[in-house]
Order: structure tokens, then sequence, then C-alpha cells
């Protein structure tokens, strides 16, 4: 009943809504971009479109006096204004819709992408933790598209990284975060929160992260208060440009893509079709590699229905290549090194 009379409320909304108003249209998503990247040596280039409002917003706030929105509610460079290598990488916009306002951070595209993700970060030979800062510096530096990390939440409702439900003998949703982050970690580190890896991705514009909201053994209400948390909280930091999203909760990753619908997810269960990962806006898969070895066709299917495809945790040489060799987008693995190697021949 009451997603019926929020579905109501929404078209209330847009019929109510004048050509001179610009009005959120859905109540239960965050209003976001089509894309936060900024092409390189293109001027006046087109970059991006707000999306879950009706109407035309304004350009409230621009640092760099560098970006326009035109009659189609497209935020372009100014006429005559490109990007080039010496540019600064990280530009911050305010749009205002109505009476509300929302900051986005949009980034000079110089992201990396070979398909190599690192899985919990690059620690196998760097002498780190899995899922720690030097994890997500070690795979940075190695220049990988991606680090994958793992979060939960906390007895107080905080977003701390961990794999496992229970990390330096303190389970995760039972302990609250200052406790959890006391955990030592390899090279004198610590457990960090989802804001100290929001904070270091935000500073370079090469390697994004992909984000597993891992299944809350609390039930399904907690799951959902996990991942409304998780999304909030990259909208705040305004690091939507850095982050993709996965699960093995179908019901979570959906309400990702409910929430946020411009934000590239991805499902790790096989117990969905295609078509039903497709019919949720869900962005790809994210299987087992078995997968592929017991489907060959399964690749070009997703290719088919504009699905992107990953592969975990592929650490062997022979299995790494038969994933490029049929053309799968990414591959996770604990082995970045090896996989980086491969690419690059």
């Amino acid at each position: 009943m009451k997603y019926l009379l929020l579905g109501v409320a929404s078209l209330f909304m847009i019929s109510c809504t004048s050509q001179n108003e610009t009005k959120q249209i859905d109540a239960d998503s965050l209003i976001s971009l089509e894309s936060y990247t900024i092409p390189m040596n293109q001027q006046g280039a087109t970059i991006s479109k707000a999306v879950g409002i009706e109407g035309v917003p304004t350009l409230s706030q621009d640092t760099a006096q560098i970006f326009n929105i035109n009659n189609k509610g497209e935020i372009t460079l100014n006429e005559g204004i490109q990007l080039t290598t010496n540019s600064p990488f990280k530009y911050e916009i305010e749009l205002t819709y109505g009476d509300k306002k929302k900051s986005f951070i949009l980034v000079k595209d110089e992201f990396i992408k070979n398909g190599v993700i690192a899985h919990r970060g690059a620690w196998k030979h760097h002498e780190v933790s899995q899922n720690s800062i030097g994890s997500l510096k070690a795979a940075i530096a190695l220049g990988c598209e991606a680090a994958e990390f793992d979060v939960w939440y906390s007895l107080d409702n905080e977003i701390i990284l961990s794999h496992d439900p229970e990390i330096g003998g303190l389970k995760l949703e039972e302990n609250i975060g200052a406790d959890l982050k006391k955990v030592e970690l390899l090279s004198g580190e610590f457990v960090p929160s989802l804001n100290d890896y929001l904070e270091l991705i935000k500073t370079q514009n090469k390697t994004k992260v992909v984000l597993e909201i891992k299944v809350s053994q609390k039930g399904a209400e907690r799951n959902r208060e996990l991942t409304d948390a998780v999304v909030n909280a990259v909208h705040t930091a305004k690091a939507q440009a850095w982050i993709d999203y996965i699960c093995f909760s179908f019901d979570n990753i959906k309400r990702v893509s409910e929430l946020d619908k411009t934000a590239h997810t991805a499902y790790l269960e096989t117990n969905k079709a295609l078509e039903e990962i497709k019919e949720a806006k869900i962005s790809g898969i994210d299987y087992h590699f078995s997968s592929f070895e017991k489907d060959s066709t399964l690749i070009d299917r997703c290719n088919q229905l504009g699905l992107t495809t990953n592969f975990w945790t592929v650490n062997e040489e022979l299995i790494m290549q038969k994933l490029l060799n049929a053309g799968a987008r990414f591959i996770t693995t604990d082995e970045p090194e090896l996989a980086l190697s491969l690419v690059q021949k």
C-alpha cells in the first residue's frame, strides 16, 4: 500500500507540473546524472543530463566557470572550452530544481579501461591486508581499472569494510564502528570505513572501485537499510563517478538501481535469467568464471542484451586468457599483476 500511494503521488506531481516548473518525478530515487565524466580534447563537449527531475534545472554553482546547461537540459562545456592533459581533473557543480539543490563532482575522463579489477584491492604481493587502504593504493599504483571491496553495517550504522562477517574476532553487525576500526591490519593499518575509501578514490581519476554490498545476516529490513545508506553515502561524498555496485542479493542490487537510475550495477548470483536481470534495470552480470566454462555463449548473450560481463575470482593465466579472448569486459582477480601483463600483451 505504501508504494502504491507513492506511485500515485508521483503521477500526480508529474500531471501538475507546468512547462516552467522543475520537479522531482520519483520520490523514491536520488537525482543523478547520466554521466559524471568530461570528454577530453572536445571543445564545447556535451557531458551529461540530470535524471529524476521533470524540466530543465538551472546551474546555480560552477566554481570553474566553464559549464552551461542548454535548453534541452544538457550540461556542456562552454563554447571554445576543452579539457586537456594539463587541465584539473575534478570540477564541482550545483543544480537547482524547483526549491531544491544538489551538488555533483564531474571528472575529466582519464579512467583506465583495461578490464582488470583487483579483488579486495591489490594485496597478495604487497604486504597489505585485503580491503585495506594500502590494498586500494596498490591497485591504483598498478594501473588497475578498478579495485573491488566489501562493506557491512556496524551495530551503530557505520559502513565498515570487511569481506567476512567477522574481523579481528568481532562480528561486524554486533559491534560499533569505533571498535571495529581499532582492529589492526598489516603494515600498521586499521580497518577502514566506506568514507575512508571514498575520500581516497576521489584523489585521482585513473582507477575506480567496485563496491560489494554484503548480505546482512539480520534479514531483509537490515539489507535495505544498508543498501540505502551505501548509495546515500556515495551521493553525499559526490563520488558517483568512481563507483560501481555489486551484490549477491537480487533485491539489494535491484534496490541500488531504483535509488540511482544511472549507477552501474551487477548481480553476483546465477539464479536469474539474463532477461530478468535486464528487466530489473541491472547493468550486468558478475559471475564465477565456471559459469562461462559451462556456457560458452554467456558473454555473447549478455552483449546482445546490453549487459556488461565480469567474472571472479580468476587467478589462473589460462582461464584469464580464455575470458579475454571471448570478450569479457572485466576480470576480478587476486593476481592483478598477471592479468595486467596479459592485457598489455
